[in-house]
């Protein structure tokens, strides 16, 4: 423990999600116009974005597991590298060559998907104990989400500065911002703790197979014996399907609102407070929780968060004037950062560290395949249905996931103390 708290500098570690925050909204903000200036297709485009989400999903879990093998700090700096080695592609090359950028970038999104926040997570718990993991976590998700705001408004003015190709700026800050992660990695986080030196094994694919087999055998024990890990992953699914909701189509509906008029600085309005409303939720989440003393009582304030969220989008959908959707918008996005916060909190004090990167990818994935059912639902309700009758549905999906949840509390309730055999601290 003394080392471990030795070791430990939070600030190192929300200095290098910082630096890849502030990188993906640097990108996230020019993406398709330097596809487009670099001759790709808008249907080019799009297969880009698919071969990007596809390598992303297959590799998730698999990065995950790696990192809980064999050292998530190995792992983060690993996805600095690939996306060092995609970013000259991006600067330099035309044409369809560019989408095997769009590989190499979802391969680096699963790499550093995880790693980093596993590691940190840990190293708070073990030497700030549970009572404060919820601060850690409202920290995390103000830089994180902070710094890619900041990210895309420079990211913004750099893409007006000519050089010899349009967006340059932007690919040579993200390669700076990149490297400077990696140093921050290298110099000031150190190495995985004991715990991991003891399980990390060789680089074969005979050991590497072995491993993620006793990794999804723990992970699948793990939930089966703890409701409140089961909780949280039959809840995710429908929360990602519920969120792809509103994030993808509020910008229509505003126009819809508006009666053809332009939105002009509504737009940065609107993006700016769903930021300023996830990193204020995980604060207040913080406070809540801290108050929440029992598992109980933070199993209570689960799932009002999760009803609260539902209630929104449902009155998201029926908000016929702009201010009335701005504020269901904004109270929308605050309940996202209290359920990340809350969720967090619940896995993270239930997750023995030999699994804790494997059970955070495996919520990562199942959030990802619920957007790719969100989105294909939307593609199928939108050819003659409205945005508000989407909303409604994403509300339906979002309250039948809550009422699913219901489940594992039923086991917790009715299980004795003392059935718990994995114990983290």
């Amino acid at each position: 423990m003394k080392d471990r708290a030795v070791a430990f500098h939070p600030f190192a570690y929300l200095a290098a999600f910082g630096l890849s925050g502030a990188m993906s909204g640097m990108l996230m903000c020019v993406n398709t116009l330097l596809m487009l200036d670099r001759g790709l297709s808008l249907a080019q485009v799009a297969l880009g974005l698919s071969l990007l989400s596809i390598t992303q999903v297959l590799l998730e879990v698999p990065s995950g597991m790696l990192g809980d093998l064999y050292g998530r700090k190995r792992i983060w700096m690993a996805a600095m590298l690939v996306r060092l080695c995609y970013l000259p592609l991006f600067l330099f090359a035309s044409g369809p060559v560019l989408l095997a950028g769009y590989v190499c970038n979802g391969a680096g999104n699963a790499l550093n998907s995880g790693a980093l926040d596993a590691m940190y997570l840990e190293n708070w718990l073990h030497t700030r104990g549970k009572e404060t993991l919820a601060r850690g976590t409202a920290l995390q998700q103000a830089v994180q989400y902070g710094s890619q705001a900041v990210g895309a408004l420079l990211g913004g003015c750099l893409s007006t500065m000519k050089l010899f190709r349009p967006y340059s700026a932007n690919i040579l800050a993200c390669a700076a911002l990149c490297t400077a992660g990696l140093l921050v990695a290298f110099f000031a986080i150190p190495a995985d703790g004991a715990a991991h030196r003891a399980r990390t094994g060789t680089l074969s694919l005979g050991s590497i197979a072995s491993g993620f087999y006793v990794q999804a055998r723990q992970t699948v024990r793990l939930a089966k014996a703890s409701p409140l890990v089961l909780l949280c992953l039959l809840g995710i699914l429908p929360y990602g399907f519920a969120g792809i909701g509103v994030e993808g189509y509020w910008q229509p509906r505003l126009l819809e609102l508006l009666n053809g008029a332009q939105p002009g600085i509504l737009l940065g309005i609107f993006s700016c407070t769903s930021m300023g409303g996830v990193i204020i939720g995980g604060f207040l989440a913080d406070r809540l929780v801290r108050r929440a003393g029992t598992a109980r009582a933070r199993i209570t304030l689960f799932l009002f968060v999760r009803m609260a969220m539902t209630a929104l989008l449902a009155a998201l959908a029926a908000a016929l004037r702009v201010p009335l959707m701005l504020a269901f918008y904004i109270a929308y996005y605050l309940t996202l950062g209290m359920y990340a916060c809350v969720d967090s909190v619940l896995v993270q004090s239930e997750t023995p560290d030999e699994v804790r990167g494997t059970v955070m990818s495996t919520e990562s994935l199942m959030q990802m395949t619920g957007a790719w059912l969100g989105t294909g639902a939307a593609s199928l309700w939108l050819g003659n249905g409205s945005i508000t009758g989407l909303w409604l549905l994403c509300a339906a999906v979002l309250a039948g996931g809550t009422a699913l949840c219901l489940v594992p509390v039923w086991l917790l309730y009715r299980a004795k103390p003392a059935e718990k055999p994995l114990q983290n601290v």
